[in-house]
């Protein structure tokens, strides 16, 4: 006799519902897919395969020395980039310029060029990750520099390279001196990432001498790099180098000259690090999905840049 079960069997789902069956969105997918090869990742053998390590702190991700294989006592790929230097900036690229370390020294060259006599004292207001006060040392007695940075762990590499010279944890928009108290204030990269470039400009006129002279590097860029979430703050957006003329006369600066250096430094910089991507990427020693992001990351930056600014304002008597 037939079992009954065999005679009634369950009815199986029908077609039209297996594929009325929600679909999961593209965004989705692309986030599982993401999630994916980050666990594979994190499981690959490190010694042949490297580790990607992500800071996904604002919208361009952190620090391009962030994303490097650890292996041991493997020094991160940005650094060996810069030539184990601590002189980091996007350089001044001549026809004969061989790396990046030459090109940080030729950008020195340019902006201290601002400064003919090289006398008096100089303050040094570092970026995040570089100082020039080392490369003074080639124009001005120790003595003569005081360097300042927001990173006590930068200013002790500080005082070790440059012996003589004076150090203090202290943020640049608001410098703790006496007004008047230098001769000259140099600022390489660091005035578009302050919260704000306006007030950082009005205290380096404030503490600079009478016909003391700021130079600094600086960018033009769109909106799309000046907002929140990135490192650069919104509230340091200009439309045009005429604006920013404007901004330093407001502030009480004269003889002000502005030179737009965009192909000589970031436009060497970019083409000149790409290579090296694709170099070390052929070796192994950076893997493909991390050169894919630090690429997608400097053409989008590239594609928003409009400007790199070399400039010297003059304090009146």
């Amino acid at each position: 006799m037939v079992k009954s079960k065999e005679l009634n069997p369950k009815p199986k789902k029908s077609v039209s519902k297996q594929v009325s069956k929600p679909k999961k969105s593209v965004g989705k997918q692309v986030s599982l897919l993401v999630k994916s090869v980050e666990e594979r990742d994190s499981k690959a053998n490190k010694k042949e395969m490297g580790e990607l390590v992500l800071n996904r702190k604002g919208q361009y991700g952190g620090k391009l020395g962030e994303i490097t294989k650890t292996q041991g006592d493997t020094k991160p790929i940005f650094m060996e980039y810069y030539g184990n230097s601590d002189l980091i900036n996007w350089g001044y690229w001549y026809e004969d310029t061989k790396d990046q370390k030459e090109a940080c020294g030729n950008l020195m060259e340019e902006l201290l060029a601002f400064i003919p006599k090289k006398t008096g004292n100089i303050l040094d207001v570092a970026s995040e990750n570089s100082s020039s006060s080392h490369y003074l040392l080639k124009y001005f007695k120790p003595e003569k520099i005081t360097g300042i940075s927001t990173s006590g762990t930068q200013l002790e590499i500080y005082k070790k390279k440059s012996p003589g010279s004076k150090f203090l944890l202290m943020e640049p928009t608001n410098l703790d001196f006496k007004e008047a108290s230098f001769a000259n204030v140099i600022c390489v990269e660091g005035a578009p990432r302050f919260r704000t470039r306006n007030k950082f400009i009005e205290e380096a006129y404030r503490v600079l001498k009478p016909r003391g002279k700021l130079i600094l590097t600086d960018i033009m860029a769109n909106q799309n790099i000046f907002k929140e979430g990135t490192q650069f703050p919104k509230e340091n957006y200009l439309e045009n180098i005429e604006s920013y003329r404007s901004l330093l006369k407001k502030i009480g600066f004269r003889k002000v000259e502005i030179r737009d250096a965009l192909h000589s430094c970031w436009k060497g910089m970019y083409y000149n690090f790409m290579r090296f991507l694709k170099k070390k990427t052929e070796e192994r020693e950076l893997r493909f999905f991390a050169s894919k992001i630090i690429n997608n990351k400097l053409f989008i930056f590239d594609q928003n840049l409009s400007g790199y600014l070399l400039i010297v304002a003059e304090k009146p008597e």
